[in-house]
């Protein structure tokens, strides 16, 4: 008997410190739906997601086809989601996503190419791919949001830059 109330009084304290520590989180978005109620949902998963992520993914699905395979940057910074293959593939599905690798270069038809979507701590870690590849490479944002195409192989040196998100298509 006095284990069972011992255990309702901890598992009450549990439950008020719980929502204790998320009641400021949960005031803020529900603060977010309030001012926003009639917003779309495009604002929405940019708001929640990041702009430039997800207006990326949008990209994607337009310039790669359903039944390509894409070659994503590594699981680690400056590419949170981008090199996160499970997150990402819910956003590309059905488009077969590889991990980075230069055996995996035979079998992608694109590559993703970006600065990364997390601020760098020097400059050498971001920007993907570091090396040269033969395709068209498709800007889709260089600072100014413009959709650039250009037809000319992907050199890393010269086209990676701050605030690129691209896709190259592998010929």
């Amino acid at each position: 008997m006095i284990k069972k109330k011992l255990s309702l009084i901890f598992l009450l304290v549990l439950l008020g410190f719980n929502l204790y520590t998320i009641y400021p989180q949960i005031r803020r978005e529900m603060s977010l739906i309030k001012r926003n109620l009639w917003a779309g949902y495009d604002w929405k998963m940019g708001e929640k997601l990041g702009n430039n992520f997800y207006q990326y993914t949008k990209f994607l699905l337009k310039e790669i086809p359903e039944n390509a395979s894409v070659m994503i940057p590594p699981t680690r910074f400056p590419w949170p989601q981008t090199g996160n293959k499970y997150y990402l593939n819910y956003f590309l599905y059905p488009r077969k996503l590889l991990d980075w690798d230069k055996n995996n270069l035979k079998k992608a038809d694109y590559i993703l190419a970006l600065w990364g979507e997390s601020e760098p701590i020097h400059e050498y870690t971001s920007g993907f791919p570091k090396i040269n590849i033969k395709g068209k490479f498709i800007f889709y944002r260089n600072n100014d949001m413009a959709k650039i195409y250009q037809q000319k192989d992907y050199n890393y040196q010269n086209d990676m830059k701050d605030g690129i998100w691209g896709v190259i298509k592998i010929e």
